[in-house]
């Protein structure tokens, strides 16, 4: 009984930190989404982090991976990213940069919208492809919250965890008493 209370306060220290890393409501409502490479290059990843501010690529081609990347400055330039290792940059192609919202989100802000469809231009031992993707909105759905579960979905899962440790636990108890 006392393991059950353990696992009852860790559960509940867990929602607690969960909650504590920013509202669940509000943001941008802005997500960006990798579709897929073009060609396919085999053993290179993109992903998108925070939502909808920055690609970070993983390479586990065996090829030189170079990305023409816009990351701010006058023009891209190409980021190098060697067979094994990762890396993560600012890419303004894949948010919303305008001052207003895009005109869909000016008419209907309720509702889900596809806003722009992008592309970064990249090559793998020279060879070139290109890294496809789309920005969404979707309302009251914040950067943040995009790229982690909700603090219930957390709590959810410890309490489930507990009760299954909890009941094999009482399970093995009882297994012991009958024996001769």
């Amino acid at each position: 009984m006392r393991w059950l209370l353990t696992a009852l306060a860790v559960t509940l220290a867990t929602v607690a930190a969960a909650s504590a890393h920013g509202p669940e409501d509000g943001g941008t409502g802005y997500v960006s989404t990798v579709s897929g490479l073009r060609p396919n290059v085999v053993g290179v990843f993109v992903t998108v982090l925070g939502g909808d501010d920055r690609l970070q690529l993983t390479n586990y081609s065996g090829a030189l991976v170079e990305v023409l990347a816009d990351i701010g400055l006058l023009r891209p330039r190409w980021l190098t990213i060697a067979p094994g290792r990762s890396r993560a940059w600012h890419e303004h192609r894949i948010h919303w940069e305008g001052e207003q919202p895009p005109p869909a989100v000016q008419r209907d802000p309720a509702h889900d919208h596809r806003i722009v469809s992008w592309r970064v231009p990249a090559r793998a031992d020279g060879k070139p492809f290109v890294i496809k993707g789309f920005l969404g909105y979707r309302p009251g759905v914040s950067a943040h919250r995009a790229s982690r579960p909700p603090a219930w979905g957390i709590a959810l899962l410890a309490t489930g965890l507990a009760v299954a440790a909890a009941a094999a636990g009482l399970g093995a108890r009882r297994v012991r008493r009958r024996a001769p």
